[in-house]
């Protein structure tokens, strides 16, 4: 009745045609129970169903080569789905889809041209890469190569141990930092930049909305061109700069230079210590100088 072919693995799946009741169904063999079947005692045809179900394969004695080093398969490696360019190299290691690579013990690697290639790694989506121990790599053509680090989205990248990048072309460099939205980056310690093309490159700084900058530590800028470029400092709304330490502009193209000042409205300057500026066109250059209005003179 025919000769019946099958995959090389421990069970194997079967189709089996009733020819009584002219339907199919699906039945489990184990390797004991497969080899001991004599087809000509069968009335119904049985052809594997490897092509439908990819059952698993196990990759001990493969021997692989990646990134010009060499990898071993294991008894509890397998892979399935395309047998010829998927690799399972480690202990307990899975590789699914077509082209991905689960290089590291106890990793994860599915979808297109994924590669898991640390302890406990997971790669999914297509050419996501995974390489620090216990990071996650998903969406298209991202990176996770630090321990913990997590990437998702596109072209996203998670360098920093247990950072996190998300969306568009963001990345987060630094230890804990977080980056998400498009184009931004997060490149200091425990820092996070969010929005569109932001940048936290300060210890524990915060940048938010589109192209803000906050490069000291535990700066914030948010809104739009927003920069707090010293330490504590608070840049808000349009074009605002903070340039002194715990200062904070806010408004409309407002500047707070001065340690410890304010500056808000439009166009108002407090460069002095502890001085504060409001309305439109103000200047405070003096210690402790409150300005109001528009248009003072300066002294």
């Amino acid at each position: 009745m025919g000769d019946v072919n099958f995959v090389e693995y421990p069970f194997y799946f079967l189709e089996i045609y009733d020819y009584n009741t002219k339907t199919y169904s699906m039945k489990l063999f184990s390797q004991t129970e497969y080899t001991s079947i004599k087809i000509t005692e069968l009335k119904s045809v049985y052809t594997p169903l490897s092509t439908k179900y990819s059952p698993g394969k196990s990759t001990l004695n493969q021997t692989y080569t990646y990134n010009e080093k060499t990898y071993q398969g294991k008894e509890t490696s397998e892979i399935f789905n395309d047998y010829a360019n998927n690799m399972a190299a480690s202990s307990y290691s899975h590789a699914e889809g077509s082209g991905t690579k689960a290089l590291g013990s106890g990793s994860h690697a599915e979808g297109n041209n994924t590669v898991a290639s640390e302890t406990a790694t997971h790669a999914e989506g297509a050419g996501s890469n995974a390489s620090g121990y216990a990071s996650h790599a998903e969406g298209c053509s991202t990176t996770a190569s630090e321990s913990q680090a997590h990437a998702e989205g596109i072209s996203t990248k998670a360098t920093g141990a247990n950072s996190h990048a998300e969306g568009e072309n963001s990345e987060a460099t630094d230890r804990q930092a977080h980056a998400e939205g498009s184009h931004t980056k997060a490149s200091g310690h425990t820092s996070h930049a969010e929005g569109g093309y932001s940048e936290a490159s300060g210890y524990y700084s915060h940048a938010e909305g589109y192209t803000t900058k906050s490069t000291a530590s535990y700066a914030h800028s948010e809104g739009y061109y927003a920069q707090a470029t010293s330490y504590q400092a608070h840049a808000e709304g349009n074009n605002t700069k903070a340039q002194g330490e715990s200062s904070h502009a806010e408004g409309s193209y407002t500047t707070a230079s001065g340690a410890s000042s304010h500056a808000e409205g439009n166009s108002s300057i407090a460069s002095g210590l502890y001085s504060h500026v409001e309305g439109y066109n103000t200047i405070a250059n003096h210690y402790a100088q409150h300005v109001f209005g528009e248009y003072n003179a300066e002294d």
